[in-house]
């Protein structure tokens, strides 16, 4: 355990579990801007030592942090887009009149057309310590984007991840670029944020959920690793039976794992998924744990 880590624990404290889309914020939600570093202020003043979030990854339709398209990715829309105002990549006046995503396209050529030198290193960084998981995820939101569909209603090759249907993927490395860049714009203020924290003896407190959602290229890019038909549909989903929370049980339709191949291959998509989380959080809540009793 980090020494700061311990030193925070070693003494009873509090937190406070609030998600990034409850801070105060001029757009729909939340983001990783002044409002974040007041509330770590906040915190600090009131003597707080940990702040709680829900999972930070992109969410699907049900806007549900449980149900992300990447166990791995951050939410681009989390970015702070008055830090890419002081990079150049952004004009005031583009802010209100254009959505998120269309401004993150926007940084994206911006940044093309300067010759920094520093943030490209710091990308490549970035993407080569990553590449485990980010390859595969630009590959699925790019596609995702492309066909508006679950990745099982995908053509064929891309479904079942064919080599001569993705290599035409792989061939847009602009697309692949922008995607790579994107994730690069949420970690580094992520981590800048983390330090702050830190400083303030602030410990961030990250929630993993047990399973991974249906459509995610976690599941796309490991089909092996889930209980999927032929179809890939499937065979089981994720629950728990009735108990006091819930007279009924709760069906969480997440795909059940195939731990016997997992074992197989060392588990190595947990150890790869772990050691992404200890990246962005202080502690670990494993939401929740009796998802993996019988």
């Amino acid at each position: 355990m980090h020494t700061s880590i311990h030193k925070t624990l070693s003494k009873r404290c509090a937190g406070v579990l609030l998600h990034l889309t409850s801070l105060p914020c001029d757009e729909h939600q939340g983001y990783l801007g002044e409002e974040a570093y007041k509330f770590i202020d906040a915190l600090d003043a009131m003597g707080m030592r940990i702040w709680q979030t829900l999972p930070v990854g992109p969410v699907n339709s049900s806007l549900s942090p449980y149900q992300s398209y990447s166990a791995y990715a951050g939410n681009t829309h989390y970015i702070d887009l008055k830090k890419l105002l002081q990079q150049g990549w952004l004009k005031e006046e583009e802010i209100h009149t254009n959505d998120k995503d269309d401004l993150l396209r926007i940084s994206y050529k911006r940044f093309k057309q300067q010759d920094n030198n520093s943030i490209r290193e710091q990308i490549n960084q970035f993407v080569n310590s990553n590449l485990y998981w980010l390859h595969d995820y630009a590959l699925y939101n790019i596609i995702r984007q492309k066909y508006h569909t679950p990745w099982w209603q995908w053509p064929e090759g891309l479904c079942k991840r064919h080599d001569a249907a993705l290599n035409s993927i792989r061939a847009e490395k602009d697309l692949l670029e922008e995607q790579y860049f994107q994730q690069y714009l949420f970690f580094h203020q992520w981590y800048e944020l983390r330090q702050y924290a830190q400083k303030k003896n602030i410990l961030i407190f990250g929630d993993m959920p047990i399973y991974a959602s249906h459509d995610s290229a976690d599941v796309w890019a490991n089909q092996q690793y889930f209980m999927l038909d032929k179809n890939s549909q499937k065979e089981f989903v994720a629950g728990v039976p009735p108990d006091y929370f819930s007279e009924t049980g709760q069906r969480w339709d997440n795909p059940i794992y195939n731990w016997k191949k997992l074992e197989e291959d060392g588990f190595n998509w947990w150890f790869g998924r772990i050691k992404s989380q200890l990246h962005l959080f202080d502690l670990i809540r494993i939401d929740h744990f009796r998802g993996f009793l019988d």
